[in-house]
């Protein structure tokens, strides 16, 4: 009798030890899963997207500054390859180390030799990390102006064995071209293919509450291996929404010769997603279109938003399958 007493009370604490320690994950995962509150938005720019290039360059001019913000000015994949880096500025968040800085990133390769870096100015942090897969960063701690206009340029270049990435900022307030870092991609002749920019809330706002923020890229163009200049005009706007789903206040819009791409609470989506837009450029007019295409494939890599969503599941199915596990549990 004592054994099959302790056989249960023994049954009863592993259940409750068990079902503890899954509500503890799932209320882990879903704290992360709600963590972003704010919809990305996306241009996956449509010209020339099947000619390799060997530079890429756009200016760029946050208009609305906030805190834990990515304004992304280039995000890229390579010949043969998916996304390769990306390249932007980035506001300051709590707990950053950085503050306000230039963020630079390749990822190591499919097969896993790592990124390395070649060169980089001495003011300059490199780091191999894992966040998003593993890739290197380096990053720039510079206190960058809202309305203030910078080009961001990507270099690449390319031997028997690796492809060399290049990362430069030029200020025009200043009129000061800053070197940032180069860094090496263990495969050769890994040209830029397609590009996207993308503007990204990666701080803690839950329940789509993440403040408003906005910024603008433009005059942008890419040297093909061939030196024939694209300007970068036509570009399809492709938001991702948010753990908590589709917040909607996110919109993407022309100004000129430039897009803008906002985010967050007081946003007004203007557009349907996959709709094309088309800066001036060339001295062309500007015109909208829309698509009627109901999915697309973004150029960029997952996304803490989208990691989002993939924790979200584990979440919800770890709530369904616990109360069966410990049905089972009790039943032996």
């Amino acid at each position: 009798m004592k054994e099959i007493i302790s056989s249960k009370i023994y049954k009863k604490l592993t259940l409750v030890v068990f079902v503890g320690v899954l509500l503890m994950v799932s209320c882990s995962m879903s704290a992360s899963a709600g963590a972003w509150g704010a919809d990305v938005v996306y241009l996956d720019y449509l010209d020339e997207i099947t000619s390799p290039s060997k530079l890429i360059a756009t200016d760029i001019k946050v208009e609305n500054q906030t805190p834990s913000t990515y304004y992304c000015a280039f995000s890229w994949t390579a010949v043969g390859e998916a996304v390769v880096g990306y390249y932007g500025i980035q506001s300051d968040s709590p707990g950053s180390p950085y503050g306000k800085h230039v963020h630079f990133t390749v990822w190591d390769t499919p097969d896993g030799k790592q990124t390395t870096v070649v060169n980089k100015s001495e003011d300059v942090q490199c780091k191999h990390w894992y966040t998003e897969g593993n890739f290197h960063v380096c990053t720039w701690s510079t206190d960058w102006l809202e309305d203030q206009y910078y080009k961001l340029i990507i270099n690449v270049s390319t031997n028997d064995t690796s492809t060399f990435y290049s990362a430069y900022v030029y200020d025009y307030s200043k009129s000061e071209l800053k070197y940032i870092a180069t860094l090496e991609y263990h495969r050769k002749d890994k040209w830029i293919a397609s590009i996207a920019t993308f503007i990204e809330n990666f701080g803690f706002h839950p329940d789509c509450s993440a403040p408003y923020r906005s910024f603008l890229v433009g005059n942008g163009y890419k040297v093909l291996i061939n030196e024939t200049k694209i300007n970068l005009c036509t570009a399809r706007y492709v938001p991702i929404g948010s753990p908590e789903g589709f917040c909607g206040e996110r919109n993407a819009e022309v100004q000129g010769s430039y897009f803008k791409l906002e985010t967050g609470k007081g946003a007004v989506e203007k557009i349907p997603p996959y709709s094309i837009l088309e800066r001036a450029c060339n001295g062309s007019p500007t015109t909208t279109t829309t698509t009627t295409s109901t999915s697309t494939t973004t150029t960029t890599p997952l996304t803490a938003s989208e990691f989002g969503f993939g924790s979200l599941g584990v979440s919800l199915a770890i709530l369904l399958v616990a109360p069966m596990l410990a049905y089972l549990i009790v039943r032996k």
